[in-house]
């Protein structure tokens, strides 16, 4: 929902730089390479000891990669490449998985409740990209969801950086969030699924 609603202005913005990266022969495989490595390394390296402000950041940064990598494929007529789409959406499900282990990886022995949220996220961070593949490897449209990878990671990503105030109240909130719209959104990807299958 809200990259569709960002996407033209988004594109308009990073186009010249785009342009830039097909003229230096960079490929998309390449900065979706990076993109994944950053975050992962990024959220590793801060969140398990705490740094949650600056490892937000850094992910967030990061991230960006990926506004690039398809860009950059469309300019360069790489944009059919079959390698490239399962490269960009495996290395998305592993680094989001990352940021949720480095957050488990801090609460496992401070905070039960916390930690059990984000093994839920875990599971339903696999489960609506999968139902998605599974469903258009079938002929099935099913790109829709009140939550899809972006604003699932933005919420957070949001969440991880109001620790940093000491507090991990926001954080819960925004796990039940992320929880609710993940459930919601698996939801709407199985009610697709099913009128196709009564259709048929």
């Amino acid at each position: 929902m809200l990259a569709k609603g960002l996407k033209a202005p988004v594109t308009k913005i990073i186009t010249p730089f785009v342009n830039l990266l097909v003229r230096w022969k960079v490929s998309a495989n390449a900065i979706s390479i990076i993109g994944a490595i950053g975050s992962t390394i990024s959220a590793l390296l801060t969140i398990p000891n705490g740094n949650f402000l600056f490892g937000a950041i850094l992910i967030s940064a990061f991230t960006l990669f990926d506004l690039f990598d398809g860009a950059v494929a469309r300019a360069s007529g790489s944009v059919q490449s079959k390698f490239g789409a399962v490269l960009d959406s495996t290395l998305d499900r592993i680094s989001d998985y990352i940021i949720l282990l480095a957050a488990f990886m801090y609460f496992n022995t401070r905070d039960a409740q916390i930690t059990w949220l984000l093994v839920i996220n875990m599971f339903l961070g696999f489960l609506v990209p999968y139902i998605r593949a599974r469903a258009e490897a079938n002929g099935i449209e099913c790109s829709i969801g009140i939550a899809e990878r972006s604003e699932r990671l933005i919420i957070l990503l949001v969440g991880i950086a109001s620790l940093a105030n000491e507090s991990t109240q926001i954080f819960k909130y925004t796990l039940y969030l992320l929880t609710l719209l993940s459930v919601i959104t698996v939801g709407q990807r199985m009610v697709v699924v099913i009128k196709f299958g009564r259709n048929r």
